[in-house]
């Protein structure tokens, strides 16, 4: 059973968690970029702290695009030409 959070959303998403284990509960994000399929786990945007998980990946309002950080290049090679 997965358990049900309370959180609040903004730039940064905060909710409660009961523990470090409980990050293994979101979802692993997938984006679709040129037609390829790239994954983020939740362990690499989910960051456990005292009580609260915090989504690591951040929401600009206003804007239609996101910015992928480490969260996303530290699963990849990446190089810049």
């Amino acid at each position: 059973m997965n358990p049900t959070f309370n959180c609040t959303y903004g730039q940064v998403s905060i909710c409660q968690c009961d523990s470090v284990e409980d990050v293994a509960a979101f979802p692993d994000i997938r984006f679709m970029i040129g037609g390829r399929d790239y994954f983020i786990p939740a362990a690499d945007y989910v960051l456990y702290d005292w009580g609260k998980c915090y989504n690591t990946l951040l929401a600009v309002q206003g804007l239609n695009f996101y910015i992928m950080g480490l969260n996303f290049f530290k699963n990849y090679y990446t190089v810049f030409d």
